[in-house]
Order: C-alpha cells, then sequence, then structure tokens
C-alpha cells in the first residue's frame, strides 16, 4: 500500500490491518470493511475504472502526502523518542 502511494496511485485496501491508519477513504484510495467482502471491492474497482483520468490523478497530491507520513526516517525518530522517554521514566522511578 505505502509503496502504491508513494507512487502517487491510489489503493483499495481494508479497515483492518493498518488500512484506515495509511489511506484517506476518497481521497488517497479507498476503504472496505473486510478482505471477505467481495462486493465492495468489486465496487470499488469499478467505480475507479469509470472516473476520468484527470479525477485520478487530482488524487496523486493525497497518495504523496499520505506516503509520505510513513517515512523510515519518521519511524527512527519516533522510536528514539519513545526509547528516551521510556529511559526517562526508569531513572525518575
Amino acid at each position: 500500500v505505502l509503496e502504491a502511494l508513494a507512487c502517487g496511485t491510489p489503493v483499495a485496501t481494508t479497515r483492518c490491518g493498518g488500512g484506515a491508519d495509511v489511506v484517506r477513504d476518497g481521497r488517497s484510495g479507498y476503504l472496505i470493511a473486510s478482505p471477505a467482502d467481495d462486493q465492495a471491492l468489486t465496487t470499488i474497482f469499478d467505480l475507479h475504472a469509470s472516473l476520468d483520468v484527470s479525477h485520478r490523478d487530482s488524487m496523486i497530491p493525497a497518495c504523496l502526502a499520505d506516503a509520505e507520513k510513513f517515512t523510515a526516517d519518521r519511524f527512527a525518530r519516533e522510536t528514539e523518542q519513545a526509547l528516551r522517554e521510556v529511559c526517562r521514566v526508569r531513572r525518575a522511578a
């Protein structure tokens, strides 16, 4: 999902498994309730296929912006902050 978004490609994914944390429904892709919901997935693919190119292209900035939130640098920075907080709390105790 992140790789597709980073390329500016809207995606269809589920709300479970972190999809809702990454994709903004209708802006950078489409969310469905469950991977077992074949009808919803088919409807989303049909909807997306029927959109004109300019509408799909208008989703590219949102895709790129959503992918930017999940960089390795961000993960490293947030992990370091969390570890520093744990150490600070342990020293205070």
